[in-house]
């Protein structure tokens, strides 16, 4: 049976395939359209979920349409299943009876995982032209997902003592795992802070404001996302990256510190991955931070490695 990984943030989708080759990234945002403008966009804006044209990701977005997170636990709960199904085709999977790999921040796990399994367990859905059963659904923890993808890529640290600090969009997962004498992982001291990559937009709109720039925050995340200037009034303004960057890694670096104490300095490294880790990883104060070679889709490809 054929199998996917999606991990559905609160920013962005990822999804990946087995063979590594096939993987999508989107922000995780989608709209419907009626019939006649999904056919006037076409197919590249457009994906048809049950015959059902949706703008999907950035292309939702300039329509004028929230981020999912952004519409409450009910539009969360709705768009979570529209959202894997514009996953599978954005990396081509193959139609048919597909093991489908899901997570869940390390906040909520335990709460939601058993109702959103039962949300996707046994669904069919046709996304375009190609149908797609999902005959076997699991839910795993994100984090934990982002550790087994590190491990593949630094396997001089199995087995040992590491810290995991998994920055996504809008929260942070953290969590040590350590081994028990028959080598088992032992997650501990796990928790989520609620800070991650949106907030060094809010940072660079908190600094921008004290200089007496007013700019929304829409704008900055577009900028910070396509790496093109921020424009006011015919003027180009410098947007303090940097700087807001380390605000966000202190605070990130405090949550963890409080949360980790004076296992902090046992550590054989801190592997700071997900989809801001990359960016931050360099402004925290410790020197044994390591970032994987994907960090983007730890997550996703953790799921697969677990699940194996």
């Amino acid at each position: 049976m054929n199998k996917a990984s999606v991990d559905v943030g609160f920013g962005y989708v990822k999804a990946v395939l087995p063979d590594g080759d096939r993987k999508a990234v989107f922000p995780a945002a989608l709209a419907p359209v009626d019939e006649g403008l999904g056919d006037a966009l076409g197919k590249r804006d457009t994906v048809r979920i049950n015959g059902d044209p949706y703008l999907v990701g950035r292309a939702a977005l300039d329509a004028g349409a929230q981020a999912s997170w952004q519409t409450g636990e009910e539009g969360v709960r709705r768009d979570y299943p529209l959202l894997v199904a514009a996953s599978l085709a954005a990396i081509s999977a193959p139609p048919g009876s597909l093991s489908l790999y899901v997570g869940l921040p390390l906040s909520s796990y335990t709460t939601d995982r058993q109702a959103l399994r039962e949300a996707l367990q046994d669904v069919t859905v046709k996304v375009n032209d190609a149908l797609y059963h999902f005959a076997e659904v699991q839910v795993l923890p994100q984090g934990v997902g982002a550790y087994a993808a590190a491990m593949e890529d630094e396997p001089d640290l199995r087995y040992r003592p590491v810290g995991v600090i998994d920055i996504g969009y809008r929260t942070t997962d953290y969590l040590i795992v350590r081994h028990d004498d028959r080598r088992r992982a032992q997650p501990i001291h796990w928790g989520t802070a609620d800070v991650g990559g949106q907030s060094v937009a809010s940072a660079c709109g908190q600094i921008l404001a004290r200089q007496g720039v007013r700019v929304s925050l829409a704008q900055i995340e577009r900028a910070l996302e396509t790496g093109q200037s921020l424009w006011l009034r015919g003027q180009e303004v410098p947007l303090p990256v940097d700087a807001a960057r380390a605000q966000v890694a202190a605070t990130i670096a405090n949550a963890v510190q409080h949360a980790w104490r004076e296992e902090m300095d046992t550590l054989a490294a801190i592997i700071v991955t997900g989809g801001a880790g990359a960016a931050l990883a360099s402004h925290f104060p410790w020197p044994h931070v390591r970032v994987p070679k994907d960090p983007l889709y730890g997550n996703a490809r953790g799921y697969l490695l677990l699940a194996a």
